[in-house]
């Protein structure tokens, strides 16, 4: 919680003759900024809450003018990110690259720790026998949850490109997970899989987007999930690594761009996808027709507020 804090203090702190400037006769855009992102969001199918925020020194990289295709704000981008939610949080430093507009790049290594609360953390001990669907994990909760800690180390790569008003885009990341606890994986319930305690799970976003006002974008998304966790479901089937697929809808409204304030891009967004596979939500233990569904809310910030000259 010390994330919300060290960002009122520094807003707090801002004295309004120190905004940075700004260089007419390139990008409109500060080159040294203290950015931050938001991001709470609440899902259904699995149940989820979380609030993200991330907060550090942002710096432009070109004197490009900010409408270059290119370059326009290409940027480098340190600080710290944290993850809260009812049963866990998560902390630690973080960076991204973004060379340009077509590419992104970022890593990050969080310290996690279970408080032991909402039926998490649930480890298994051999690759038989695992069971981590809805009642099953309420179940095993019943005997007791581990108040664990470890890390992950985070690697995300996404491509993007838009013609028109029609957007591409593809995230790829890599969880890499380290926990000191008995047990060969654990039930991540952010990614919705059972996850190895010292092991890999990896994932992709694919988008297809039309940008149909400043404020309004549509689209379709395809979603695909795989972990080093390997299982069985009983002692005479043979094992499978975990794996999750979706695809569906989002919609994603930005109420207004307010850019150099200390509150800007406001967005909602809705996320609903359908499971094509997996272990109990694409039919065994839960209808394929009901969907996964996520709704969040979002918005950047300058710490220390800017005008834009152009």
């Amino acid at each position: 919680m010390f994330l919300p804090i060290l960002l009122s203090s520094l807003a707090a702190n801002a004295q309004e003759e120190a905004t940075p400037t700004v260089e007419q006769a390139g990008s409109d855009i500060p080159r040294h900024r203290v950015y931050y992102e938001s991001l709470a969001a609440l899902r259904y199918n699995p149940l989820g809450l979380q609030e993200r925020m991330t907060i550090g020194y942002r710096m432009r990289l070109t004197d490009m003018p900010q409408d270059h295709l290119f370059f326009g704000d290409s940027y480098a981008w340190v600080g710290v990110t944290g993850l809260q939610t009812p049963a866990f949080m998560r902390v630690g430093p973080w960076a991204r690259l973004m060379p340009i507009s077509l590419l992104r790049l970022q890593a990050g290594y969080e310290i996690v720790r279970y408080n032991g609360g909402l039926d998490q953390m649930l480890t298994w001990d051999d690759s038989s026998n695992v069971n981590y669907s809805d009642d099953n994990i309420e179940a095993l909760a019943a005997d007791g949850t581990l108040k664990a800690q470890g890390s992950i180390f985070t690697l995300e790569a996404r491509i993007q490109a838009k013609a028109g008003p029609v957007a591409v885009r593809a995230t790829l990341a890599r969880y890499d997970y380290s926990y000191d606890v008995d047990g060969f994986a654990f039930y991540d319930q952010t990614l919705d899989i059972l996850a190895p305690t010292n092991g890999v799970v990896k994932m992709g976003d694919f988008d297809l987007l039309y940008v149909a006002t400043d404020q309004l974008t549509v689209g379709a998304r395809s979603s695909h999930t795989r972990s080093d966790a390997e299982f069985a479901a009983n002692d005479s089937e043979a094992t499978r690594a975990a794996s999750i697929d979706r695809t569906g809808a989002l919609v994603a409204y930005k109420f207004k761009s307010d850019q150099g304030s200390r509150f800007d891009q406001p967005t909602v967004y809705v996320i609903s996808q359908w499971h094509i596979n997996h272990e109990y939500r694409a039919g065994t233990e839960v209808n394929r027709a009901v969907p996964y569904l996520a709704i969040g809310f979002a918005f950047t910030g300058d710490a220390i507020a800017w005008t834009p000259q152009n």
